[in-house]
Parts: C-alpha cells; sequence; structure tokens
C-alpha cells in the first residue's frame, strides 16, 4: 500500500524537485531501504522533524500514528501561511499604489510645481523648498539611486544567507512594532506544536526540545531555545 499510495501521489505532482525526491523514494524502499532511510537522504526536498518522526513510528510500530500527525501540521502550517498571505495582500497593494503615486507626483507634478514658483519669485517654506530639491535631484539622479538601490538588496541578499546576517535579520523582525508580536506567536506556536508531537511519540524530552527548537524559522529564536535546551 505505501508503494502505490507514494506512485499515486507522484503521478498528481507537477514536474519538480518535489516529484523526483519521491519517484527517489520510490525506488529505494523497491531496493530494500526504510523508508525513513529513503527521505533521510533527501534532507535537502523533506526537513529533518519529518524524517525523525517516520524514524521514530517505524521503531515503535506506529508509523501510520505518525503520518497522520505530520499531515495535522503541515495542515495547520498551510492554513496559517494562507490566512497571512490573506492579511498582506491589501495592505500590500496599497503600498504598492502608494509607491506608485509617489514616484509619479515627484518625477511629473513636483518639478512643474517648481517651475511655476519659479516664475512667481515667491518665498517659499523651508519644507517645500526642500521637497522641490529632493525632486529635482530624483529626475537627474534617479537611475543613480536606482542602482544604488538594487545593489543595497543584492548586498543583504547575500548577508541574509549568512548565519549571522540571518540571525540579525531575525532578532531586527522581532523588534518591529506589531510584525514582531505576530512573528514571535507564530514561531511559539509552531514550538509548541511539535513539541506535542514530539512528546507524544515517546521522545525523550532533551531530543523534543532540540529538535522542536530546530523546527522554528526564526534564527533568533532557535538561538534561545538552545540554550533553554543546554
Amino acid at each position: 500500500p505505501l508503494l502505490a499510495a507514494l506512485q499515486g501521489l507522484e503521478g498528481q505532482l507537477r514536474p519538480g524537485s518535489l516529484k523526483r525526491a519521491l519517484h527517489g523514494v520510490w525506488q529505494d524502499l523497491l531496493n530494500g531501504h526504510s523508508l525513513s532511510a529513503a527521505f533521510g537522504r533527501r534532507q535537502e526536498t523533506f526537513d529533518p522533524l519529518f524524517v525523525k518522526l517516520i524514524r521514530v513510528g517505524e521503531a515503535g510500530g506506529l508509523l501510520e500514528v505518525m503520518l497522520e500527525r505530520l499531515a495535522k501540521l503541515a495542515e495547520w502550517e498551510l492554513d496559517v501561511n494562507a490566512k497571512i498571505r490573506q492579511a498582506l495582500q491589501y495592505p500590500m497593494i496599497m503600498i504598492g499604489i502608494l509607491a506608485v503615486a509617489l514616484g509619479l507626483m515627484v518625477t511629473f507634478v513636483l518639478p512643474r510645481f517648481g517651475q511655476m514658483f519659479g516664475s512667481m519669485h515667491v518665498s517659499l517654506p523651508l519644507q517645500t523648498r526642500l521637497l522641490l530639491t529632493a525632486s529635482r535631484f530624483l529626475v537627474a539622479w534617479g537611475w543613480l539611486v536606482g542602482l544604488a538601490l538594487v545593489a543595497a538588496v543584492v548586498v543583504g541578499w547575500r548577508l541574509l544567507r549568512t548565519e549571522q546576517g540571518r540571525a540579525w535579520w531575525d532578532h531586527a523582525i522581532l523588534r518591529i512594532p506589531v510584525l514582531g508580536p505576530l512573528c514571535l506567536q507564530l514561531a511559539m506556536s509552531r514550538f509548541a506544536r511539535v513539541v506535542s508531537v514530539l512528546n507524544a511519540s515517546g521522545l525523550p524530552m532533551l531530543e523534543t526540545l532540540a529538535l522542536a527548537g530546530q523546527s522554528v524559522n526564526n534564527r533568533y529564536i532557535q538561538g534561545c531555545l538552545a540554550r533553554v535546551h543546554e
């Protein structure tokens, strides 16, 4: 039944890395490997927590129970991610519209007002003069500002791929009002659910805390949980 289930699941997937990984798992099972060993050979696709729970289920004869728990955990995560995307969709659209409107105003509207005020020879407030100066600068050197932004994004992306950069970024996110407490609640909610699943499987508490801490996406919170484990 397991081989047939994997083959049926593979047939439902679109071509990609997951489809290739499941086909490799299916072949490993045909060659006599255990399910956990087959998944463990593809940890770039399957989470280590997923592999560990399957191994525990195989050892205790509770593979079906473990798979059901993993399915419920995955469904919860998909539901949470869908709600987050839905909640952020409207604000992101409004931010995009505001950015476009601001760019059009700075590029086309403000220069015309500057020409009009200049021909009238009137004394403008400091804030207005600064705004017009910024508009003229962006019109003249907008390409340079764009290149600087692209360079900053590339450098930031490379830094985030390092452990220190990722930890700094994750810590900075937690300090942002509204967003920080939300990220902390989501991380601790996932931690609690994973601890519940691992504890019910009979793993020792120290190993449970270690695996559950590694399942949290925030590197800073991972470090805090690692210190708790120690």
